[in-house]
């Protein structure tokens, strides 16, 4: 069976893409990883080689592959995940038999056998932080009112991330959909460059600001009228939002791990999270956008960070 996994960033998102990189490396991955960039790439890549296509590609390992593609779609890269995913299979990722989205603030914490098993499984995605949304949800009542035509069958309350998704390739359908959808939201919320990320608003959320967060609204609708399919979800434990055992260790919000200020934020009564104890486990390895010095600095102030939490929570 053969795996891609991609991934999309632009400014200071390339240290996620590394340590997510890193992560895979450490859990034993083979394949191709695809990163989607606007902008320029950073210092760590330089040695990457050109492809005829623009295409920038580093050997990771004699088992993995890191190749760099240079996007400038209208939509943010939030909107754009079908969009990249089906121009991948049937691109340069044709002969993967399974693919894999994973934004670049997020890890893999375990073992890449347990992932290529679940992945067999079918549609594979993850329960979100705000999970469960009842199916009586004013949400979810108003997307109906929005998609009249769409079958609304689906019975689960739960509500899934849009940073996390696993596809075979005989599914790739639901990016076709999942594209369709975003692109109806988008004519509703005043365009594909409108996202509810970092807190950021818009003029026009949809009745009962039903879409807040476009791309992850776009996604949980088309979940709703999907009965034909089947989805396998990990629950929100997943991600390090509840419970001990996160495979998937995602920064939600912001500031992101490379910035955050460790000591600050617990002082405020915000100890470092799952995901970033995760990223700084992962932050140095076969890629490293941090000097020694500064990395030292960083896991130092996160460790103390993390004592200080112990003492100082909010209750």
């Amino acid at each position: 069976m053969k795996t891609a996994v991609c991934t999309l960033f632009e400014g200071d998102y390339h240290h996620g893409v590394a340590t997510l990189v890193n992560s895979l490396c450490r859990n034993r991955f083979f394949g191709e990883i695809f990163a989607g960039y606007r902008g320029t790439l950073p210092k760590w890549a330089s040695c990457a080689t050109h492809g005829l296509d623009g295409s920038r590609c580093m050997i990771i390992s004699s088992e993995i592959t890191l190749t760099f593609l240079p996007l400038d779609p209208k939509a943010h890269f939030t909107n754009f995940k079908p969009d990249f995913m089906l121009n991948l299979l049937e691109g340069a990722a044709k002969e993967a038999d399974y693919l894999v989205y994973a934004d670049p603030d997020l890890v893999f914490d375990a073992p890449w056998s347990h992932f290529s098993d679940l992945l067999q499984l079918g549609i594979l995605l993850c329960e979100d932080v705000n999970s469960p949304m009842s199916r009586k949800h004013p949400i979810r009542a108003a997307w109906k009112r929005y998609f009249p035509d769409l079958a609304w069958t689906s019975s689960t309350d739960l509500f899934l991330n849009a940073g996390f998704l696993g596809l075979p390739r005989v599914a790739s359908k639901l990016l076709d959909r999942w594209k369709e959808m975003n692109a109806r939201i988008a004519d509703i919320v005043g365009g594909s460059k409108v996202t509810g990320l970092n807190g950021s608003g818009f003029p026009v959320r949809g009745y009962a600001a039903c879409f807040s967060q476009p791309d992850q609204d776009a996604l949980n609708a088309l979940v709703d009228t999907s009965p034909e399919l089947e989805f396998f979800i990990l629950g929100r434990e997943a991600m390090g939002f509840s419970g001990p055992q996160a495979i998937l260790p995602h920064a939600i919000g912001s500031p992101k791990p490379w910035c955050k200020k460790y000591l600050r934020e617990a002082l405020l009564a915000r100890p470092p999270t799952v995901a970033d104890k995760a990223f700084w486990k992962y932050a140095e390895g076969t890629l490293t956008t941090f000097s020694q010095g500064n990395l030292h600095a960083m896991r130092a102030r996160s460790a103390l960070a993390s004592l200080i939490g112990r003492f100082y929570r909010r209750k």
